[in-house]
């Protein structure tokens, strides 16, 4: 079987985030690019002309990938032999991140098989001239007033957001103050719902 049928294979199975990182492992491109082909693909049915030979005789991975900092493959490699905990320790140690925001850094790794641009950002990580303003920031979850306001207005807020029932804003302001990822976040007001008390790992993420 041919990678783009391996790849075709896990689209068809429903797999598109498995489609994507075997892209990228693929072709060696970035996570955007990646993303752009395989949703082509699902769309047309074929794969865009660059990508319809095989990768040996492929053009060259374009600018707009980015590489991870030389710091961080350790921690690539300690994901791939599914030792989390040590991975999260260990981008804890280089990061200074609390525990809630480096997991879901981790998770992003393990999800999409690429970091989160805040944390290349925060390691001095380069990319090419034609990386799209959306891929340098993660999309907004709030106006930017939110972001200077006290860490304890923020958990006042999520708190409000859930006496009003209104739960999706409630973990999407949660991931804008913390960087968890979705997943993370959900749990974490999941949690708060249920027993009215944040974890430790929470209040850290927040700085509190």
């Amino acid at each position: 079987m041919t990678e783009l049928s391996q790849i075709e294979s896990a689209i068809a199975a429903g797999q598109k985030i498995v489609a994507i990182k075997k892209f990228r492992e693929a072709r060696h491109v970035g996570l955007l690019e990646a993303k752009q082909a395989v949703e082509w693909f699902i769309d047309q049915g074929q794969w865009p002309a660059q990508y319809s030979t095989p990768a040996a005789t492929s053009a060259p991975a374009p600018s707009s990938a980015v590489d991870s900092p030389t710091s961080l493959a350790p921690i690539e490699q300690l994901i791939a032999s599914r030792k989390i905990i040590p991975a999260i320790k260990e981008l804890r140690r280089i990061t200074g991140w609390g525990l809630a925001k480096t997991k879901g850094a981790v998770d992003d790794y393990r999800d999409l098989g690429a970091w989160p641009q805040r944390l290349l950002s925060s390691l001095g990580a380069t990319q090419g001239a034609d990386t799209s303003a959306e891929a340098e920031h993660d999309p907004p979850t709030s106006t930017p007033a939110d972001t200077v306001r006290s860490t304890t207005l923020v958990r006042d807020e999520i708190e409000g957001f859930l006496d009003r029932d209104q739960k999706i804003r409630a973990v999407a302001l949660l991931r804008d103050a913390t960087g968890l990822s979705l997943h993370a976040s959900k749990d974490a007001v999941d949690h708060f719902e249920a027993h009215r008390v944040w974890r430790p790992e929470i209040l850290d993420a927040l700085g509190e």
